[in-house]
């Protein structure tokens, strides 16, 4: 069978005007990402440890993509057209062999699917939840046509106990964006054809109770960076549900 997933890769800048320019301790922290990516990466736990290990790698690549809004400056603008094409997680007998996944567990190698590569791995069973994982896509916009192309990556490390009611332990993503071309949109304050790269890391620690494949209590404490046009903002915070 087919998953395919939109992941929400979104492209943030720095605007032209901060000044002067801000220093790591005042990045800010947007609790409304992270709460909401936070309860698409339990979906995603609960999917895998419920049986479904394809569904859960696709919710935590949405998740870990879309986290990178969760720290940012105080000003920042959000460039639609950079998000990267569809991945598609085929399994099965007609699934691609690098991407094989069976109840509790996943392997990926060199999994191509939807222009993106899979590889690492993902373990739910037993009261264990864990993933090692990257996500790559090296054409996920641009071409010819639009005059510019991006490169994107994420990483994904979790270790946790599971039980029907509980998540517990610790949650990383890292991820980056890497935009080339002469003709990069204009319409993002301050970048122009300058913009290069951009990067982000997020490490939470979870003490969570869950029902209706969802956060329902508890609480998650978290911290992060994210850095572009040569500056980097960092935040942290502690979610409660």
């Amino acid at each position: 069978m087919s998953h395919k997933v939109m992941s929400l890769f979104a492209c943030f800048a720095v605007a032209c005007s901060l000044t002067p320019d801000p220093a790591p301790s005042e990045g800010k922290t947007n609790e409304q990402s992270v709460k909401s990516n936070q309860q698409t990466q339990a979906a995603g736990i609960l999917g895998a440890t419920g049986g479904n290990p394809e569904d859960g790698v696709d919710q935590l690549v949405s998740a870990g993509s879309s986290s990178q809004g969760n720290i940012a400056p105080a000003s920042v603008a959000i460039h639609s057209e950079l998000l990267p094409s569809t991945v598609e997680i085929a399994t099965g007998p007609t699934g691609d062999p690098g991407c094989a996944c069976a109840a509790g567990s996943c392997t990926f190698t060199n999994c191509q699917r939807g222009g993106a590569t899979l590889d690492g791995t993902l373990t739910a069973k037993g009261g264990v939840f864990k993933c090692d994982f990257t996500w790559k896509n090296d054409n996920s916009q641009g071409g010819a046509s639009a005059g510019y192309a991006s490169k994107v990556s994420l990483h994904i490390k979790a270790d946790m106990t599971t039980t029907p009611t509980t998540i517990k332990g610790s949650y990383h993503t890292d991820g980056a964006i890497e935009t080339s071309g002469p003709s990069l949109p204009s319409s993002i304050p301050g970048v122009g054809a300058g913009f290069g790269n951009i990067t982000w890391v997020n490490d939470a620690t979870w003490d969570v109770t869950v029902g209706a494949n969802k956060i329902s209590g508890g609480s998650i404490t978290h911290n992060g960076t994210y850095t572009a046009g040569g500056k980097t903002y960092t935040g942290n915070g502690n979610t409660t549900f």
